[in-house]
Formats: structure tokens, C-alpha cells, sequence
């Protein structure tokens, strides 16, 4: 093989979504394009994607777009038209809310229907939705001035991701300190949780677990969608917060545990959910999940199975942009897909979507680790491989001291 370094696949991999997808999809969304001209723009996808990782044209689109973590032209062009109707829907100020919102909440005659990318775009937001509403304002906002000066967050504590290898018991120990140094007397303590499950039926669900002098709670829902995780624990302190409302309208401060680190750099970046606005003190309290805390156990045991998967809820533009992605996943799951096998290959050996952005990997170097991934293996590369003493040798020097085989077992 040769010693010339080349360039790196990441670099070429960026070149590409700022120089040529984004002449791809450039408006996009307000186009009406037909099928076969969004198959000559996947074509042009494919191409640019067989140069940055060096693979052969028998490389299926599949596991291209998978090295590369990216979706289909067609499939990126039906997320930015649901994306924007999504966002019309959001927002009254959008000259396209009053038309946006009749299309999709009651659809016209087919007789009067016209074939346009609203049209096709408020078909998929109903087919989404369900039985669930709309979201008519964004769902994280620009926090008050006085809302915010109620709050405090506590994301940093003694209690870290590290205390999940510390004895039984210990680290529940250290937590229960911890809130008596934060709470009075009257104050009250909301442990929340989500959880998403995509196998094998879909199950998005909450618990919240409401601790005080005077009572404790336990409150639950569930869906059968897929959400986010975040978008999950977000339900929970939102149905939490208002169970509080009616149970202890007269407490003035509340303790809100939750595991999302994500969910409390939102809430320091200076945004968060209108719900959640109220006249009381809130503390935003970091609590390390799956480490033997009570009160975070028992929130998580009531999101996973606490309760029938009948809730309703409103959808924001995230949220349909979650469910459009995981119906394009299993709809592609269901449809003879060429490339199945060698998607699976690397997943098997741990080798995630976009890896290649991850990989570091340079010019000739680079070239072989995509072909020996993928399993389709060029003349070019074949004698390089020959030439450093066979595929387990070549993968050893390409992805460290791990051979195929010991990859997989350690997955």
C-alpha cells in the first residue's frame, strides 16, 4: 500500500453536506419535485458518497448513507416539508399558520385537493398525529426574567455518572443528604423519568413519584409513539407540575430530580417549556439514573411499565420530526433493501452510523477500512490487502488490536 497520507474522509464527508447537499436541498421543501427528479438527486448523493469513502459501485445506497449517517434525498426532502409545516403550525405569526393549520386539522374534498408539497406534507402531519393534538406555540421558550430568577439548577453535584459504580445503597444515601440541605418543611420532592422502547411494539412513557411531609404520589402515562428521550422526560415533569398544582397548590418550593443532563443545559441556556412557568421556586436537581437511587427508581419502574399506552399529548415540530424518522426506519425495515447484510456486518463489529466522520481515516488508509466494512473489495485494495498479509491483518492496523471476531464478541 502506498505511504501517501491523502485527505481525511471527515473533512471530505463536511465538503460534501456544505457544498453539494446543500445545493441538493436548497428549498427543497417548497417544491413540488416528482419522484425521478429526486432519484437523480439520490444518484448525485450516492456518487459524491462512493468519492468520499473510496467504496466500488456494487456498494449498495444503503450502506452508504449508514457510514455516512445520512438519509435519502427523498426521504431528507419529505423531513424538511414536514419540518416546515410544523413550524407554520407553531408559530401565529407564520404566513402560512391560518392555511397550514385548516389543511391538516380538516382536509379538503379529494375532488378540491391539489398536488403540492403543503398538501403532501399536512397528509403525513395527519397520518402522524393520530388521535393526539397540535402544538400552537414552540415548545422550548426565551425563560422570564422572573420565571427565572424563581429557579435554581444544580447540575454539578458530588453525585456524577461515577457513583453508579460505588457499593449498593451508597449512593441513595448521598442523595437523601443532599435534598435535606435543600429542603424545609412544605417543600416537596418530584422524582421524574421517561422511557422510549422501539422493540418490539413502540412505547413512549413517564412517571413522576411526589414525596412530602404531607403525602407521596405516583403519576404515570404512556403513548405509543416514539419520542425522544428527552421529549419523554419532558412529559414527565410537565404532568408532574401539574399534579403538584392540584395535590399542593399551597407549596412553595419544589425539588424537580430528573437524569437528563441534556434537559438542564436547556434550562441554563435560558430556555424552557411555557408550562412550566409558575410563581413558585423550583430547584433543578441533577440525579444520576440507574445508580440506586430510590426516588429516581421508582420513577423509572413507573415510565417503563406503569401504565397502559392510552395517553394523549401535544406534538411539537421535534416531536413529528422524531416520529416521521422512525416510520421511514421501519418502512425501510419492511422493503427489500440491497444492503441489509452489510449494515448489519457493522453494526455487528460496533461500528455506528457516520462512523466514517468519527474514524480519522486518510486517503489509501481510509479507502481499505470502508471496503473491508462493507464487504465489497476493489482489485486496487484487494492487492493492498495481499500485500499486508491478509483482512484480519489489514483490519488489525486499520481499527486497532481487535480482530472481526473479537469485536463482535465484545458487542
Amino acid at each position: 500500500m502506498t505511504k501517501r497520507k491523502g485527505v481525511n474522509q471527515a473533512r471530505l464527508l463536511q465538503l460534501y453536506r456544505s457544498l453539494v447537499q446543500s445545493r441538493l436541498l436548497y428549498g427543497a421543501e417548497v417544491i413540488t419535485a416528482t419522484a425521478s427528479a429526486l432519484e437523480k438527486l439520490d444518484r448525485v448523493q450516492t456518487a459524491a458518497l462512493r468519492i468520499v469513502t473510496g467504496c466500488t459501485r456494487d456498494t449498495a445506497r444503503a450502506t452508504l448513507r449508514y457510514m455516512a449517517n445520512l438519509q435519502s434525498v427523498p426521504q431528507q426532502v419529505e423531513t424538511l416539508r414536514v419540518k416546515a409545516v410544523a413550524r407554520a403550525l407553531e408559530s401565529h405569526e407564520h404566513p402560512l399558520h391560518e392555511v397550514a393549520r385548516g389543511l391538516v386539522t380538516r382536509p379538503p374534498l379529494r375532488r378540491l385537493r391539489r398536488a403540492g408539497w403543503l398538501r403532501r406534507a399536512s397528509d403525513t402531519l395527519r397520518e402522524l398525529r393520530g388521535r393526539h393534538q397540535f402544538r400552537s406555540r414552540p415548545q422550548f421558550e426565551p425563560t422570564p426574567d422572573g420565571v427565572a430568577e424563581l429557579w435554581t439548577i444544580i447540575s454539578q453535584h458530588s453525585l456524577g455518572r461515577s457513583c453508579r459504580e460505588w457499593p449498593p445503597g451508597v449512593a441513595n444515601v448521598e442523595f437523601e443528604s443532599l435534598l435535606e440541605e435543600l429542603m424545609a418543611e412544605g417543600d416537596a420532592l418530584l422524582a421524574t423519568d421517561g422511557s422510549v422502547i422501539r422493540e418490539p411494539l413502540p412505547r413512549s412513557g413517564w412517571g413522576c413519584f411526589i414525596r412530602s411531609a404531607e403525602l407521596t404520589q405516583s403519576v404515570s402515562g404512556a403513548t405509543r409513539l416514539v419520542l425522544s428521550s428527552m421529549r419523554a422526560e419532558t412529559e414527565a415533569i410537565t404532568v408532574g407540575l401539574s399534579a403538584l398544582n392540584q395535590l399542593l397548590p399551597d407549596c412553595q418550593h419544589i425539588v424537580v430530580a430528573t437524569d437528563s443532563q441534556s434537559l438542564l443545559r436547556k434550562l441554563e441556556g435560558g430556555v424552557s417549556p411555557p408550562e412550566w412557568w409558575t410563581d413558585r421556586r423550583i430547584t433543578w436537581l441533577y440525579c444520576p439514573g440507574h445508580a440506586g437511587v430510590e426516588v429516581n427508581e421508582k420513577a423509572d419502574r413507573l415510565a417503563g411499565n406503569g401504565a397502559p399506552a392510552t395517553s394523549r399529548i401535544v406534538l411539537s415540530a421535534s416531536d413529528f420530526q422524531q416520529l416521521l424518522k422512525f416510520k421511514m426506519e421501519t418502512d425501510d425495515a419492511r422493503k427489500p433493501n440491497p444492503g441489509e447484510a452489510e449494515v448489519g456486518r457493522m453494526a455487528r463489529v460496533g461500528l455506528k452510523p457516520g462512523w466514517i466522520a468519527r474514524s480519522g481515516l486518510c486517503g489509501p488508509r481510509g479507502r481499505m477500512a470502508c471496503q473491508l466494512a462493507c464487504g465489497t473489495v476493489s482489485r486496487r485494495t484487494l492487492a493492498d490487502i495481499c500485500t499486508l498479509g491478509g483482512a484480519e491483518t489489514a483490519w488489525r492496523r486499520i481499527f486497532g488490536s481487535r480482530s472481526v471476531d473479537e469485536a463482535v464478541a465484545e458487542e
